[in-house]
C-alpha cells in the first residue's frame, strides 16, 4: 500500500493531549495519531506491538536455537562423513562464526537493545502554541499502512554486529605474533592465525582437519600434546609447558598453554593454544649458564683466595677453596664469620677510610696482616672491588699471600738506608 509523509499543525492542548494518551497507552504518538484518523474514516486499524527489550531478546533466543541446531549439524556431519579439504575448510569457518557469535552474542545484543531505546520516536512535539509535528511514515510498510515491526531490522543489525565482532577479532588474530590454534576433541585443526601457517611452512587451510599426525610431527610431541590437551578437555583447566619444533626457520622453542573453550551449555568442545617463540630467549640462559659455570670454575680453582663481603655487615658471602684452605678453616666454618674475625690487624680508623676510598673509587689495593685459625699471622697484598651480589652490594677481595716477599723487601729497604 502507498504512503506518504504529512506535516500536521495542532493546537497546544490537543499536542499535550496525543502526548499524555500516548503516555498511558505505552505506545508512540504517531500511533495515537494513525488510530485516531482510521476510526474516524471507518478504516480497520492493527496497532504494531511496541518493540521491547522483552520482544528482542525472544527473538534473540529463537537466533540462538537455530545457531546451536546449525553447530550440532556441523558436529555430526564432521562425525560420520570423510570430507575433502575444501568441504572441511567451509565447515571450520562456519563453526568459526558460531563460535564468535556465542562469545560476542551477548555484547552485541546488550548494545542493540541500548540503541533500540535510545532511538527518538518519528513523531516530535513542539511545545508552542499551535504546534507543529511531522508524522514521518517509511515507505516499508506493513499490510495496512502502518510501521513495520522493527524485531527483523534489529536481528539484521545484530548479525550485522557479530560478523564485524568476528572480523574485528580475526584481524587480532591475525596480527599476533604469537602462534595461535584451535583443536577439536578429535585432535583437528579447525583454526590457525597466519603466524602458526607461516611458522609450520603451508597455506592455513592446509591444516584445517587435520590432526598431529597427519602433518608429521614427531611422536613424542604428539603423544605429549594429545595428553596435555585430553587433560585440559577433561579438568577443564589450562595447562602451561615448552617444547621444541621444527620450523621453517630450525628447531625452535615455544613456551605455549592450552586453554579450554566452552559452548553456550558450558561444555567443552575446544582447546586454543597460544605458543610463543622463546628460542632467544632460551639462547641467552644457556650463554648465562656457560658463564656462570666458567665463572666458578675461575672462581674455585684460582691460585689467590677470594672472598665476597656484604658491604653493610662484613660476613663473608662466599668464599673459593683456596681461601678456606690457607686459613685452616672448612667453607662452612669460614662463611660464618665476618672479615673482621679473621684477625685483619688494622685500626678502625683505617678500616672506615678504606670502606670510604671502596665506595668512592670502586677499587683499591692494600697491604694487611690475616690471622688463621692456628694463631698464625700472614701478610697478605688484598685487591678489593665494589660488585653487585645478589640484590646487594659487596666487596670482592683478591687476597695474596706475601710472606716471601716480606725479607725482600726488607733487605731492599735497609740497603737504600
Amino acid at each position: 500500500m502507498n504512503t506518504k509523509s504529512m506535516t500536521f499543525r495542532f493546537p497546544l492542548a490537543l499536542a499535550e493531549e496525543i502526548s499524555a494518551l500516548a503516555k498511558a497507552k505505552g505506545t508512540d504518538k504517531t500511533t495515537v495519531v494513525v488510530e485516531t484518523l482510521t476510526k474516524a474514516f471507518g478504516l480497520p486499524f492493527s496497532a504494531p506491538a511496541p518493540v521491547t527489550t522483552e520482544a528482542l531478546q525472544q527473538q534473540l533466543n529463537k537466533l540462538d536455537n537455530k545457531i546451536r541446531t546449525v553447530s550440532e549439524q556441523l558436529t555430526e556431519l564432521r562425525a560420520k562423513t570423510h570430507l575433502d579439504n575444501n568441504t572441511l575448510g567451509i565447515i571450520a569457518a562456519l563453526e568459526q562464526s558460531i563460535a564468535s557469535f556465542e562469545s560476542l552474542g551477548s555484547i552485541a545484543a546488550q548494545e542493540s537493545i541500548i540503541a533500540q531505546e535510545a532511538k527518538e520516536e518519528p513523531l516530535s512535539l513542539d511545545t508552542k502554541e499551535n504546534s507543529v509535528f511531522s508524522l514521518e511514515v517509511d515507505s516499508q510498510k506493513r499490510e495496512g499502512g502502518f510501521p513495520e515491526d522493527h524485531q527483523a531490522n534489529d536481528q539484521r543489525q545484530l548479525i550485522t554486529q557479530l560478523i564485524h565482532h568476528a572480523g574485528t577479532l580475526e584481524q587480532i588474530l591475525c596480527a599476533a605474533p604469537d602462534l595461535i590454534f584451535v583443536h577439536d576433541r578429535l585432535g583437528r585443526y579447525t583454526y590457525i592465525n597466519p603466524a602458526g601457517a607461516r611458522a609450520l611452512g603451508f597455506e592455513r587451510s592446509y591444516f584445517i582437519g587435520k590432526t598431529f599426525q597427519e602433518l608429521d610431527f614427531l611422536p613424542e610431541i604428539t603423544k605429549s600434546f594429545a595428553s596435555q590437551r585430553e587433560a585440559v578437555f577433561t579438568t577443564g583447566r589450562a595447562v602451561n609447558d615448552e617444547l621444541s619444533i621444527p620450523t621453517v626457520h630450525g628447531n625452535r622453542n615455544y613456551d605455549y598453554i592450552l586453554s579450554p573453550i566452552q559452548s553456550a551449555d558450558g561444555s567443552i568442545d575446544s582447546v586454543v593454544c597460544a605458543a610463543r617463540d622463546i628460542t632467544e630467549r632460551k639462547h641467552m640462559e644457556t650463554a648465562l649458564r656457560e658463564s656462570e659455570e666458567k665463572y666458578r670454575h675461575l672462581f674455585e680453582f684460582a691460585n689467590d683466595s677470594i672472598f665476597i663481603i656484604d658491604a653493610s655487615t662484613r660476613r663473608f658471602l662466599n668464599v673459593n677453596w683456596n681461601a678456606a684452605r690457607r686459613l685452616g678453616y672448612t667453607r662452612q666454618e669460614l662463611l660464618q664469620l665476618s672479615v673482621d674475625e679473621i684477625g685483619l690487624l688494622i685500626s678502625d680508623e683505617r678500616r672506615h677510610a678504606i670502606v670510604q676510598e671502596l665506595r668512592t673509587t670502586g677499587h683499591l689495593t692494600f697491604e694487611c696482616v690475616y690471622r688463621c685459625k692456628d694463631g698464625i699471622e700472614v701478610p697478605v697484598e688484598i685487591s678489593s672491588r665494589v660488585i653487585e651480589y645478589g640484590n646487594r652490594l659487596a666487596f670482592q677481595s683478591f687476597v695474596r699471600d706475601i710472606t716471601e716477599c716480606k725479607p725482600v723487601e726488607k733487605v731492599l729497604y735497609n740497603s737504600k738506608k
